[in-house]
């Protein structure tokens, strides 16, 4: 018998969290596409976003986005980023495809990964995406976000700085890029609450001693405390943003 298409989302959602098991990347396996999932959904429903059809195009999404890091062991910091979420739209549509469960979400999946893509997304997103589709873009994209710096990928992050030395010069360039860049802006409401309370809990794990320690001894005290002046000044920025929307919809 055919699987409706709640159930073919969910047999598309358990695939890729089996592939993503085997996943050589800690910080974009199963767990990093199930906290963005959460997010998305959280974040949707803050927005009053309630069809279940674009919940479910949000949590398969969220579940595919970074599905094309499997296909290699040591996934360029370089080159992913750019190519990542084109291959995995390709990858989920092709597999959707193949395995009969095509449908209206699956296609709605396929296109919000393909717009979420750097460089191109912009493009993509003129060409796949209504401007009301749109919204779930920016919710996509503000999920991922929000994971960026979330504290169940610290523990990840020193292990890998420590048995690497190429993640050891990667988690400086990814951090002075996260808070010295745009990448942290969301554009969403709802993820700059969720986004706030995750700069918070890592600015409290990154003020533990043993992790002060940590950090200076591979990077230096300068660097750590550079660190976190800017993301005090993110965290401030945020929470400015938030009052000011929270007294122009009480006014």
């Amino acid at each position: 018998m055919p699987l409706n298409t709640t159930q073919s989302v969910q047999s598309l959602i358990s695939q890729a969290e089996s592939i993503l098991m085997g996943s050589h990347d800690p910080l974009h396996d199963h767990r990093h596409a199930e906290r963005v999932a959460d997010y998305a959904v959280v974040i949707a429903r803050e927005l009053h976003i309630t069809k279940s059809s674009h919940l479910d195009a949000l949590k398969l999404s969220a579940w595919w986005h970074d599905i094309s890091r499997v296909m290699t062991k040591k996934p360029s910091f370089v080159l992913m980023p750019f190519i990542d979420d084109t291959l995995s739209a390709i990858i989920l549509a092709w597999t959707a495809i193949k395995t009969g469960k095509w449908n209206r979400t699956a296609w709605l999946a396929s296109r919000l990964i393909l717009a979420k893509s750097v460089g191109t997304g912009k493009v993509f997103s003129r060409m796949f995406l209504t401007k009301r589709m749109r919204l779930l873009l920016d919710i996509l994209q503000d999920a991922d976000t929000v994971d960026t710096l979330a504290s169940e990928r610290t523990r990840d992050i020193q292990q890998l700085v420590d048995s690497s030395l190429s993640y050891h010069y990667a988690y400086r360039i990814m951090v002075w890029w996260f808070i010295s860049t745009a990448f942290l802006e969301v554009k969403t409401q709802a993820a700059k609450e969720q986004l706030m309370a995750v700069l918070k809990e890592f600015m409290i794990w990154s003020h533990e001693e043993s992790i002060m320690e940590w950090h200076i001894e591979r990077y230096g005290q300068a660097w750590i405390d550079n660190m976190h002046v800017k993301l005090e000044q993110i965290i401030v920025q945020l929470e400015q943003d938030l009052s000011f929307a929270f007294v122009r919809v009480s006014s």
